[in-house]
């Protein structure tokens, strides 16, 4: 998955954040961070709302409160 988060193809990892979005993982959640300030405006608006919305996770799973962008 993390590689697919670094393609040069905007709408693979436009993919990729929409579908963490709804299966997050911690380990993923700096990633998230990175892709909030990608080149493509899709990716980074995907990617702050999978970093703040708990409306589409199974569980609780927000960033730790160290996290900056």
């Amino acid at each position: 998955m993390e590689a697919a988060l670094d393609d040069p193809n905007p709408d693979i990892r436009l993919h990729c954040v929409r579908f963490l979005d709804h299966v997050p993982t911690e380990d993923l959640v700096t990633d998230l961070a990175r892709l909030a300030h990608d080149e493509d405006a899709r990716v980074r608006v995907q990617a702050l709302h999978a970093l703040a919305c708990d409306n589409c996770k199974p569980d609780k799973c927000a960033p730790s409160a160290t996290l900056t962008l």
